[in-house]
């Protein structure tokens, strides 16, 4: 039931994270025994007093001593340093955090799964890192420098990591690629399934079916069920999983442009009409319904054919711009020159008007306003 492939792409990659001195979480008050002591009571730890017709007799001790070996608790949980991740379009090298804990009561090695699952989109390039060493230990990382990357070989299988019991951990890091195409707000899963195996090997450490045999050390699988619903593990079956996205969160700007008569000659500002010699005001809106903010925003519009047709004229020094992040997002006036500083120019040789250093947050939006003057 749990190895039923609903995942879309999928790596199984064989780690075993050795960090003895790796840190990453707070050891027990009292450690617990580990999986192969031996536990011996003697036969001199064992006495018996008792009195015949009231009279104490010589007391007896056991016979033989008793002895029996502690088993193997497989015990382990994953975490994740944000459960969501911001990416951008055209982003690469973004990074999920995962957190390797082994809980139980012995060395352990560690088969790790990932898939990428029931998303809205795919993330490309995905690989898979670890931890190299003590500069990484509280999982902070925000790029793949410094990890060592997990290579598959022709079976998939990789070179393997140890993780010490008694609270012991190691990092994990997934890492995505995103193209500038993908949209507002879409999702892509991936899940992190972490596997016991034999010490140093790659082979799944199996739960102990038959009855206890005291001088053994046998397996009891005590892990939970860690992703909440998928197929990938369940309780008490050696696995653990955990469930971490990439979300888009981008700026989408939209774009509209409309035109309204100012003047005429023989109406002037009461209700003109678009007649030769009429002065008509472009407006153009530029709005964020996105998720992120946008910056450095440029606008460029361009009248150059019906300048060249001789259909309008640009009326000088009538460009207009309202933008939250100027002029406290009260309108004003932008030159026809482009070396004043005012990030704006009209272009007499391109005949195009340029308008930049806008930024909108969400919900926000920013006009351009220009006049022209009907031949």
């Amino acid at each position: 039931m749990k190895t039923q492939m609903r995942n879309k792409r999928w790596s199984i990659i064989a780690i075993t994270i050795l960090l003895i001195a790796l840190g990453g979480g707070t050891a027990y008050a009292t450690p617990p025994t580990e999986a192969g002591t031996t536990i011996t009571s003697l036969t001199t730890d064992v006495e018996v007093n008792f009195k015949v017709s009231g009279i104490s007799q010589p007391k007896v001790n056991a016979t033989k001593n008793c002895t029996f070996t502690v088993d193997n608790k497989i015990n382990h949980t994953m975490s994740v340093a944000s459960a969501s991740v911001s990416v951008t379009p055209g982003s690469v090298d973004n990074v999920l955090k995962f957190k390797l804990k082994n809980i139980g009561n012995k060395d352990q090695s560690y088969i790790i799964k990932r898939y990428q699952i029931d998303g809205t989109m795919n993330a490309n390039n995905v690989e898979v890192w670890y931890d190299s060493g003590p500069n990484f230990t509280d999982g902070n990382i925000e790029t793949k420098a410094g990890l060592t990357k997990i290579t598959n070989n022709t079976n998939g299988v990789l070179t393997y990591f140890n993780v010490a019991f008694n609270n012991e951990s190691a990092f994990i890091y997934v890492t995505g690629d995103f193209n500038n195409q993908v949209l507002n707000s879409k999702i892509a899963n991936m899940e992190v399934v972490a596997q016991a195996c034999d010490l140093g090997t790659t082979t799944f450490t199996n739960q102990e079916t038959i009855a206890d045999t005291y001088n053994t050390e046998q397996v009891v699988w005590a892990d939970g069920d860690g992703d909440g619903g998928q197929t990938y593990d369940a309780v008490r079956d050696g696995k653990y999983s955990y469930l971490a996205k990439f979300v888009v969160s981008t700026a989408t700007l939209g774009v509209s442009k409309t035109s309204s008569v100012i003047w005429d000659p023989f109406n002037l500002a009461v209700n003109p009409k678009r007649i030769p010699g009429a002065k008509v005001r472009y407006i153009t809106t530029i709005s964020n319904s996105g998720g992120a903010m946008a910056t450095s925003i440029e606008l460029v519009d361009s009248i150059n054919t019906e300048v060249s047709a001789g259909t309008i004229a640009y009326n000088t020094e009538s460009i207009l711009l309202r933008a939250p992040n100027r002029n406290g997002n009260i309108e004003f006036s932008i030159s026809d020159t482009n070396a004043d500083g005012d990030q704006g120019y009209w272009n007499a040789t391109n005949k195009e008007i340029t308008v930049g250093n806008i930024e909108l947050d969400t919900d926000e939006s920013a006009t351009i306003k220009f006049d022209v003057t009907i031949q």
